[in-house]
């Protein structure tokens, strides 16, 4: 998994880097930010837990806590369209014990560790003429997850729920960045995918400060709600479905070239 981050985070640097040499010749603008996710994640689980739990699980915030996710943005526009790249990479883990649940006796113990990847790309074009702020969003989003929840009940017994998914969505959204002066401006995004997923959906909103000579730096700060909804997630004779919510404030600092 972190070899792979690693990889994309190269392969986005190269671009960057061979995009930043031929800008000028090509008129192009480019944008990299980095940004800190403190994001709040709750994973829901919903299904037959396996050997020993006659009935179904209904765990709607299994995890619950604050996290701090890598996110790396990449965008290039020529004129009224472009295209961007965006990568999230959160590792979270938790543990609980249940005090009462219909399903299962006090005292039952659930020990989750869940990291997710999310890998998106895709491109854009201003319908309303190239110097509007709005933007349609067209893309594919790959979502990798490696799941695992213990529940061990009372009397030692020990049930798991494992899941190593590799899933993809093709997304439709929309973007408005509004200029509220010289050198302050706010950008809301909104986009809704699906595909192996059984729907995922994204709401962001940023406030950003221009400075610098060209105003070639932004600092951002703002909000964004992720919700995605897996069809059936784990092993097959698990038969569990999942629910991953990530929501928090975003701190990012742009660069233009």
């Amino acid at each position: 998994m972190t070899k792979s981050i690693l990889s994309a985070l190269r392969t986005i640097s190269v671009v960057a880097a061979l995009a930043a040499g031929s800008a000028q010749a090509a008129d192009w603008e480019w944008s990299l930010t980095p940004y800190l996710w403190g994001t709040e994640t709750t994973f829901g689980l919903e299904g037959d837990s396996g050997e020993g739990i006659e009935r179904d699980l209904d765990f709607p915030g299994l995890v619950d806590k604050l996290d701090f996710a890598l996110l790396l943005h990449f965008e290039g526009r020529k004129g009224g369209a472009g295209f961007f790249a965006d990568l999230i990479y959160l590792d979270t883990g938790d543990k609980l014990t249940i005090d009462r649940h219909p399903t299962l006796p006090g005292g039952t113990e659930l020990r989750t560790d869940v990291k997710t990847t999310l890998f998106e790309g895709g491109g854009f074009f201003r319908p309303l003429g190239a110097e509007t702020p709005f933007d349609l969003m067209l893309g594919l989003r790959t979502i990798k997850l490696d799941m695992e929840i213990d529940i061990e009940l009372p009397n030692s017994a020990m049930n798991t729920v494992r899941a190593d998914e590799s899933l993809a969505d093709i997304f439709l959204g929309a973007r408005y960045t509004l200029s509220m002066s010289e050198k302050w401006n706010l950008a809301l995004r909104g986009d809704v995918g699906t595909g192996d997923t059984r729907l995922t959906w994204n709401l962001s909103g940023l406030i950003g400060y221009q400075f610098g000579k060209r105003g070639q730096y932004e600092v951002l700060a703002g909000y964004r709600h992720m919700d995605i909804e897996f069809k059936k997630i784990g092993e097959a004779a698990s038969n569990a479905r999942a629910n991953l919510v990530m929501s928090g404030p975003l701190m990012g600092f742009q660069f233009r070239f």
